[in-house]
């Protein structure tokens, strides 16, 4: 068993692996990055994905070609278990790209800043010396190899290759996950609506693209049952023929993230981390915070070992800023799924949910929404007490465990402030079971 050795290793070279191998390789720090896949195979099956126009400038990537981006979007459309209510949401850029072709220029960037990459490196087991991750086993084209590193990153997403391994990350509960099934059709007579539609109800979309519509459900539930529901749910909301191009299949992350990204030797990021965006599932643009973030801190923790107290800070940052914001959505997303269809309508049918609320969500994360705006849906909601008092409940839930979040504990207080944050994690995951 032959053995390598860098600064770093990034366990997973898709989009937030190379994105992460990248920025890390430019901090001076000597990357290398282990990919299952090899070189020359597809670097995913999902096709065509959507990124945030504005997630370029955050992120720092270069601005592909026109001839690269597949089409734009200027907003999209939410619609409400009322078919007679829907958001014309705008001020929402979004572009659609290829997936494979994104990945491969990530990695061409992490190369070109001194990042190695490794394919056909699958990762079996993590290596522990004196309680702490030095290293991570893979299996190689030429058999099986030892790799070795003050830092272990694990962005190898749902999977989880290296963070199952650390007890400090786990969950007591159950964590949530959404299987995602969706459609490429072409044809569709009488033709579909143009643009991106989101129905909140059935979890379910549809987007168009110069010549084909990728219509797709995510459900909390077995790729089977999901796939039902799917089936269901177009044949009663499109009446139509069509042309089905192409299937594809995939998992994203619903649960909470851990209470730490860092452990001794070990970073956890994107999907591995639990990062995608609570209201739509999307993981790429916003699993990048956190390596941008993490950038900052990786040379000087390098030098420090990789201890988890050079890594801390990463924590604290993360979770004092956006980690907090979407801890409150993905705990309002958990209360939604325990309303029933008319108490989802209530919230467009009140105006406790406007377009510009959908606008600021997706494009800051949260909403600020001025107090004398919200005086006539709160008189509305009143007229309900039960209801009121249900969504009363959902807030202050939310409010909770985002305020213990943001006050993110110094390391000597972590275990007491993690013991807290999974009890409350668990009791709203239960709640939406």
């Amino acid at each position: 068993m032959t053995k390598n050795c860098a600064d770093v290793i990034v366990v997973g070279c898709g989009p937030i692996g190379a994105y992460a191998a990248w920025k890390f390789a430019e901090q001076g720090v000597d990357v290398l990055a282990l990919e299952s896949k090899k070189g020359n195979q597809a670097p995913s099956h999902i096709g065509d994905f959507h990124f945030d126009r504005q997630a370029f400038d955050h992120a720092e990537i270069p601005l592909p070609p026109k001839s690269k981006i597949i089409c734009t979007y200027p907003g999209l459309c939410i619609h409400s278990p009322n078919p007679k209510i829907h958001l014309n949401v705008e001020g929402v850029e979004t572009w659609a790209l290829d997936l494979n072709g994104f990945i491969r220029s990530l990695r061409t960037y992490a190369k070109s800043a001194g990042a190695r990459i490794s394919y056909g490196a699958r990762v079996t087991t993590v290596i522990k010396e004196n309680g702490r991750v030095t290293g991570v086993r893979a299996k190689t084209p030429r058999g099986m190899k030892e790799f070795r590193a003050p830092i272990v990153v694990d962005a190898s997403g749902a999977l989880g290759a290296v963070r199952r391994h650390i007890p400090s990350m786990a969950f007591s509960h159950r964590e949530m996950a959404f299987s995602v099934y969706m459609e490429y059709w072409s044809d569709p007579d009488p033709t579909l609506d143009e643009s991106i539609h989101s129905y909140l109800e059935h979890q379910a979309w549809t987007a168009k693209y110069p010549s084909y519509w990728i219509v797709g459900m995510g459900r909390p539930l077995p790729i089977t049952q999901t796939k039902k529901l799917f089936a269901e749910w177009a044949k009663q909301q499109f009446k139509v023929k069509k042309k089905v191009l192409r299937r594809v299949t995939g998992t994203i992350p619903f649960a909470f993230s851990p209470p730490t990204f860092v452990d001794d030797g070990v970073l956890v990021l994107g999907d591995a981390a639990a990062t995608n965006k609570p209201f739509n599932g999307e993981g790429i643009a916003s699993g990048m915070h956190l390596p941008k973030l993490s950038s900052e801190h990786i040379a000087s923790a390098v030098r420090d070992g990789g201890s988890r107290s050079s890594l801390w800070e990463i924590n604290r940052q993360y979770y004092g800023d956006i980690g907090a914001k979407f801890t409150f959505l993905r705990a309002m997303a958990l209360e939604t799924l325990r309303l029933t269809t008319k108490e989802r309508s209530a919230t467009f049918e009140l105006g406790l949910l406007t377009a510009e609320d959908l606008r600021q969500t997706f494009t800051q994360y949260e909403v600020k929404r001025p107090p004398a705006l919200w005086l006539a849906p709160l008189l509305r909601l009143a007229r309900n007490p039960l209801l009121a008092k249900k969504f009363g409940t959902m807030i202050f839930k939310s409010t909770q465990i985002t305020k213990h979040v943001r006050h993110y504990p110094s390391e000597s207080k972590f275990s007491e402030w993690a013991k807290t944050y999974r009890k409350m994690a668990a009791a709203l995951s239960k709640s939406s079971d």
